[in-house]
């Protein structure tokens, strides 16, 4: 009788310490349990497609390159010279800046939403997200609650979490981009392109929505978002007041 007392002791204690655990660090936990049941596989050689041994001859279509940087600020690089980019022009991005030097530089661009997610199926597919339903960024329920909970107060635009509907929202692995939507990397294949989507790709985890399903020959990276490749050996700049910041 007592080992029974005991147990259910313990199991009680256990239940109420998780249960306090979830209410305070939803998220955190949310992430170990992810990292438990897809563990990161050691480092292993990529072998891609060899290229001709010679250069085609005559007249073919260019290559196409698209580089995708969420949430990079129109200040964040220093192509306009000096005092611009992060500190005050302390760290130069001269790859970068080479780029609009001696290509084009649109300095009036507008993308058709504000996270990263429904910006980048607008990318892919020149549409406005919202007029196939998807407006939101892909993320678990328990962060929807966490971010509004611990955003700066007092802003013009607090963010909002509405309990009311989240009955309604799709699981986050079916948050994404409909795979009957056309996608440049399809288009870009009916003229004789061999695409490559290559690092994050957060719009679609779901059978249908995957990059090898919407156009792309070969895929390289990770489905979900906030997710790095190097995360012992980057050097990051962490803002106090962003809640994504105290997260990862």
């Amino acid at each position: 009788m007592r080992f029974v007392e005991v147990t259910v002791a313990v199991v009680a204690l256990l239940a109420a310490s998780l249960s306090i655990l979830w209410l305070l660090f939803p998220v955190q936990l949310m992430v170990l349990i992810v990292r438990l049941r897809r563990p990161v596989k050691p480092t292993q050689p990529v072998t891609w497609e060899r290229g001709p041994a010679a250069l085609p001859t005559g007249d073919r279509p260019p290559n196409i390159v698209l580089i995708v940087a969420d949430d990079l600020g129109f200040n964040d690089i220093s192509v306009e010279g000096a005092g611009c980019g992060v500190a005050g022009g302390l760290v130069q991005t001269p790859k970068i800046d080479a780029l609009a030097h001696e290509g084009a530089q649109f300095t009036q661009g507008y993308a058709a939403h504000a996270t990263c997610s429904p910006s980048r199926a607008a990318l892919l597919t020149g549409r406005y997200p919202a007029r196939f339903g998807f407006e939101f960024t892909a993320v678990p329920s328990q962060l929807a609650k966490y971010v509004p909970r611990h955003s700066p107060k007092g802003r013009p635009y607090p963010t909002i979490y509405h309990a009311e509907r989240q009955g309604r929202v799709p699981p986050m692995e079916a948050m994404g981009l409909p795979g009957g939507e056309v996608t440049i990397a399809e288009i870009l294949k009916q003229s004789g392109y061999h695409t490559i989507h290559l690092g994050k790709w957060h719009v679609g985890e779901a059978p249908g929505m995957r990059p090898e399903e919407q156009g792309f020959d070969e895929s390289l990276g990770f489905l979900a978002g906030a997710i790095k490749y190097l995360s012992d050996h980057c050097v990051e700049a962490r803002i106090a007041g962003d809640p994504l910041d105290r997260l990862l």
